[in-house]
Formats: C-alpha cells, sequence, structure tokens
C-alpha cells in the first residue's frame, strides 16, 4: 500500500499549480490531505478511480482536510467526537477491513502561544481517541501534527534562549509523546519518528525557524522581538532621517551663505600658484 500525507496550504491554490499532474504521477492507494481551505461546493475534482471523503471548516478559507482512497471505507468519521474540537475539519477517521486510517491538522498555539492552553487540551483528547480507536483494530494516523520531534534534531537560532522555553519546547516531543503513552513507542518512536524527523522538514512558514540537517523548518511560538533590537533599529531610522534633514538643509546648502566673489577678489584655495585666477576686471571674459 502507498499512504501519501500531504499539506496542500490551500487546495484550490494547489489545483492551479500541477496538483493534478502531480497526483496521477504519484498514483498512491491513499492521498491525506490537510488544510485544504474550502467549503463543500467550491471544488470539484474529477478523481477517478478514487473515493473522496472531507471534513471541512465552519470558518470559511480556514483549515480542512480531506482523504482520497482507492478502497472504499466500511465506515467513515469527521472530527473526534467532542464538540470543543469538531468546528475546524481537522480529522477524518476512515474504517477499513483490517485497521483505522485517521488524517489529522493538528492545531498549532498560534503566535505568542495564544492558543497554548488549547492545544495541550486537543492532544489529551485526540490521544484518549487514538488510543479507543486502538482497542479495536490497528490504527495509522498521520497528517500535519504542527511539531518538530526535539531540540535536538535542529540548531536553534539565538533569540530561542528568551523563548518560554518551558513551555514551548516541552511541545516537541507532542507526536513521539503520543507514541510513549499509547504503546507504540519502542518500534514507532526508534525507527519511524526518530529517522524522519532527523532527515526533513514537512513544511516552511513565517513563523520561528530551525535548521534541521541543514534544511530549514519551523517551530511554534511567536519570534522573540527583543527590546534591545527594536530600540537600536529606531535609533538607527531617525539616525537617517536626521543626516537626511542636514544635508538637504544645513548651512552649506543656504543660499545666503554661499561666498559672494567681488571684483578684484583673489580666487585662490591654496592650490599650486599658477592655477589661481584673479577675478578681476582685466581678465574677465569677453
Amino acid at each position: 500500500m502507498k499512504l501519501i500525507s500531504w499539506n496542500v496550504n490551500g487546495l484550490r491554490a494547489c489545483v492551479n499549480k500541477n496538483f493534478m499532474e502531480d497526483f496521477k504521477k504519484l498514483d498512491a492507494d491513499i492521498f491525506c490531505l490537510q488544510e485544504t481551505k474550502l467549503q463543500e461546493g467550491q471544488i470539484d475534482l474529477d478523481l477517478p478511480g478514487y473515493h473522496q471523503y472531507w471534513n471541512y471548516a465552519e470558518k470559511k478559507g480556514y483549515s480542512g482536510t480531506a482523504i482520497f482512497a482507492k478502497e472504499e471505507a466500511l465506515r467513515v468519521t469527521c472530527g473526534i467526537g467532542m464538540e470543543e474540537h469538531d468546528h475546524e475539519g481537522r480529522v477524518i477517521t476512515l474504517e477499513f477491513a483490517g485497521f483505522y486510517l485517521v488524517t489529522v491538522y493538528t492545531p498549532n498555539s498560534q503566535d505568542g502561544l495564544a492558543r497554548l492552553d488549547y492545544r495541550m487540551r486537543w492532544e489529551d483528547d485526540f490521544l484518549h481517541y487514538i488510543k479507543g480507536l486502538d482497542e479495536k483494530k490497528p490504527v495509522i494516523y498521520c497528517g500535519d501534527l504542527n511539531v518538530a520531534h526535539s531540540e535536538a534534531v535542529g540548531t536553534m537560532e539565538r533569540e530561542l534562549e528568551s523563548m518560554a522555553r518551558s513551555e514551548v519546547l516541552s511541545r516537541y516531543d507532542e507526536a513521539a509523546d503520543i507514541c510513549v503513552r499509547a504503546d507504540y513507542q519502542e518500534e514507532t518512536y526508534k525507527h519511524v519518528l526518530l529517522p524522519m524527523y532527523s532527515t526533513a522538514y514537512t513544511y516552511k512558514g513565517k513563523q520561528y525557524r530551525v535548521l534541521i540537517n541543514g534544511q530549514s523548518g519551523r517551530v511554534e511560538g511567536d519570534y522573540p522581538k527583543s527590546p534591545v533590537r527594536i530600540g537600536m533599529i529606531v535609533f538607527a531610522v531617525l539616525l537617517i532621517l536626521a543626516l537626511v534633514y542636514w544635508y538637504s538643509s544645513g548651512p552649506h546648502m543656504r543660499a545666503d551663505t554661499l561666498p559672494v566673489w567681488e571684483e578684484g577678489q583673489l580666487y585662490d584655495y591654496e592650490i599650486e600658484e599658477e592655477a589661481a585666477w584673479a577675478y578681476s576686471e582685466d581678465n574677465l571674459p569677453t
């Protein structure tokens, strides 16, 4: 079985950027998409041989997930069965004969960690949901987990020191922690998660960046804006403005301060004597 998980960051835009060509070339048995950012009826994909399953966010242009599968699912569930979490189209579960397939677009903590408390509640509730499925049959879950495996996978920028480390860095182990607490840790973490997160990244965004084996990745959290750094930028801007003002309106540019040469005055800036020029009636141009 070939399964592909893909954060498309807006499916309508992705369709205009060779999505269908890539879809056909990859020829996977199952495609799991995250962040589709559309509502029902806003797109019509012609995917012969695939069954389409969608979960839309109530908020327009936000979140959303989809699964395209060659085999028809026995049962389809959207969300995790909890009112707090099921308005943003973040989870689809397909039940097949031998396993459950779950795709998820995990909520991030947003800038300034504004949504961190909600994110931590999500982790506990999503884990409970996955473990409930696992009691019935094996579970395959995939998607955009919005998390880095550990601080050790990358070299952080210096400003990371000023972040709320106790809150932010504790989230690095969330992906592996689900495996640990669900008793999947020994094999899944060692042979799947660790090699995967140590060699690649899944999303390149505008938020805080790290380097993972020389590649750029993202860490959740607010990019620290040091007061000293901001002060230096403001000072530099003011200094430049002051220099521009001085240059454009300083004494050396005022007409009333320019030298006025009178008849008979010697024009000599201590240059070589033969280059000096006497400004008098005798040598005025005719």
